[in-house]
């Protein structure tokens, strides 16, 4: 899956990739696409949305007057909608729109800026979303984003995580970017996260 940051420079003082992007990614590519939506009122573009042909759409809740219902008219059209927890937010203050949701995207540096370290207090909050869960409910899986490298992908992991976004600290960190870099990151990462189990072992 390719995941691609939209950003509007008003939610988030950056710019990301526009619409034309998308559509022109879109059209090169069968690869999944996940729009990360960093911009104001994203319900105004729910027709751009649909017709991009994105899989999934992550969307921050204070982004958006009426989430309840940005979400409904995504899932009916047959997108799996996301919903993004900033370092401000937190499980409990968002269970009602979570509940909602098909997966939980737990933000791990600020938002609208790339190359940010990863911030380690996140990992309780990939813990508390990974408790919040039904027992069984593969459904709401847990995503996380920003600064993940490979120390950061196996502690989220190991919290309940099961998506990871890799960008600037891991897959783009590398000059030469082929499948056996990605395929090198995911060993890596299984060794971490084979390190962390020997720790907690004792």
């Amino acid at each position: 899956m390719f995941h691609l940051d939209i950003m509007d420079g008003i939610f988030v003082p950056n710019f990301g990739l526009s619409w034309e992007c998308v559509k022109a990614i879109r059209g090169i590519t069968r690869v999944p696409l996940e729009l990360h939506l960093m911009i104001c009122e994203p319900a105004r573009f729910t027709r751009v949305i649909l017709d991009s042909g994105a899989a999934t759409v992550v969307f921050h809740p204070e982004s958006q007057n009426e989430p309840h219902r940005f979400i409904e008219e995504l899932r009916a059209n047959g997108i799996s909608v996301g919903v993004a927890l900033s370092s401000e937010m937190t499980v409990q203050n968002q269970q009602s729109l979570l509940e909602d949701a098909d997966f939980i995207t737990i933000m791990t540096s600020k938002i609208g800026f790339c190359g940010l370290p990863f911030n380690p207090l996140r990992g309780q909050d990939v813990a508390d979303c990974f408790s919040f869960r039904n027992p069984g409910d593969c459904a709401r899986l847990i995503e996380v984003d920003g600064g993940i490298d490979v120390g950061a992908a196996a502690m989220c992991i190991s919290k309940g995580a099961r998506r990871i976004v890799c960008g600037t600290s891991s897959i783009f960190a590398q000059t030469d970017i082929t499948s056996e870099s990605v395929a090198c990151f995911r060993r890596n990462v299984d060794r971490a996260l084979h390190d962390l189990s020997k720790q907690f072992r004792g």
